[in-house]
């Protein structure tokens, strides 16, 4: 059995995955190739349905806020970093600061031991957004997963799992 886990660390964005709508997705390919060998978990902020393909589902809480998140909001840094995120420099700035989503949705991810087991655990680590892909990284990173994808399209394809059958 292929453990597999899918990294939701954001709000989907439709324009990244419909550049690559030609492809197949990798999750989807996976779950094709591999047909009741795969044990499907999902790790989110807020994807929080229940769907019969997925074994477990974490919905991490977004108002569980981190000693490090609750002190840079304090000081203002969130402000600095809309500011910031109006031009490529402040993009790149905040890409390697604090309020990065990937390194917020990591700290998430500490902060939640069903969810650090959940990574701990996985053959497979799929990261469907951007927010998701250091997390991913870092379980490849560490030998906690044999393998690690970034896939857009992996998102869509876990939002039809949600949708009821026209039957």
């Amino acid at each position: 059995m292929k453990r597999v886990l899918l990294l939701i660390g954001g709000v989907p964005n439709s324009s990244a995955g419909a550049t690559l709508s030609g492809e197949t997705s990798y999750l989807e390919s996976l779950l094709n190739d591999n047909v009741g060998d795969i044990e499907l978990s999902v790790v989110s902020l807020g994807f929080d349905r229940d769907v019969a393909v997925v074994s477990q589902n974490i919905a991490i809480d977004r108002s569980r806020l981190s000693l490090t998140h609750r002190a840079l909001h304090a000081i203002g840094a969130r402000a600095l970093y809309a500011r910031l995120a109006t031009f490529p420099l402040g993009r790149l700035v905040n890409s390697i600061g604090p309020l990065d989503q990937g390194r917020v949705f990591w700290r998430h991810i500490r902060r939640e031991p069903a969810a650090l087991k959940a990574l701990k655990n996985a053959d497979v680590v799929i990261a469907a957004d951007l927010a998701a892909v250091k997390t991913a990284w870092i379980a490849a990173k560490r030998g906690w997963c044999t393998h690690a994808e970034y896939d857009t399209r992996a998102y869509g394809l876990g939002l039809s799992f949600a949708l009821a059958d026209a039957d």
